[in-house]
């Protein structure tokens, strides 16, 4: 069948409709949903997102492989390249789906998604989404699903990021960053000595 301008499969709109998030629609709510979904195909190596952006789009995998990617914010930002992701905490494949999270929370992404090869999604606007799911995020989730979303994207490791702030390690950290830095060769007060300015 064709459902707006996207070919879908019996099989691919029974998977989609047996989807947790979808379940519960109406036939009609259904159909209007997929009739305003996109197929989006993302070449391999290319982010779909990053963390820590702001989301609007759910995406279903129909054909390929993705991977999440976490950073923990204890990363060194003087030897960290610029396009380092993360570590990798995980694979999603045909029928998965990422994104749900920063719908229902309203918080940026958790973590970075980058297409692991030549990968296919349907793709669903948050703005297309009916009130009464939770996707709209108009719906509180339950603690049930927070957790498996906090899990999925590694949110509890994320939180190892508040470690980065206790005053220990925030000076140890400024303390390598400075020395031996070619605008500051000598000691610098209260950080290399006791001497406080």
């Amino acid at each position: 069948t064709t459902e707006g301008d996207v070919v879908v499969t019996e099989e691919q709109l029974s998977s989609l409709r047996s989807m947790p998030f979808f379940q519960d629609f109406s036939d009609e709510v259904f159909d209007g949903l997929i009739n305003k979904a996109r197929l989006v195909t993302f070449e391999a190596g290319s982010i779909i997102f990053k963390q820590g952006n702001p989301g609007k789009n759910f995406h279903v995998i129909s054909t390929g492989e993705v991977e999440i990617f976490l950073k923990t914010g204890i990363e060194d930002p003087l030897t960290t390249p610029p396009n380092y992701l993360g570590t990798a905490i995980g694979t999603l494949k045909k029928g998965d789906y990422f994104g749900e999270r920063t719908l229902i929370t309203g918080e940026p992404r958790a973590a970075t998604i980058r297409a692991v090869e030549k990968t296919r999604c349907f793709t669903f606007s948050k703005n297309d989404i009916p009130s009464s799911s939770i996707l709209s995020g108009m719906q509180k989730a339950s603690d049930e699903r927070m957790a498996q979303m906090n899990d999925k994207y590694g949110v509890d490791m994320n939180e190892m990021k508040d470690f980065e702030y206790s005053a220990t390690t925030k000076s140890v950290s400024l303390a390598t960053q400075k020395r031996g830095s070619i605008n500051r060769p000598r000691p610098i007060e209260g950080v290399d000595t006791d001497d406080k300015t």
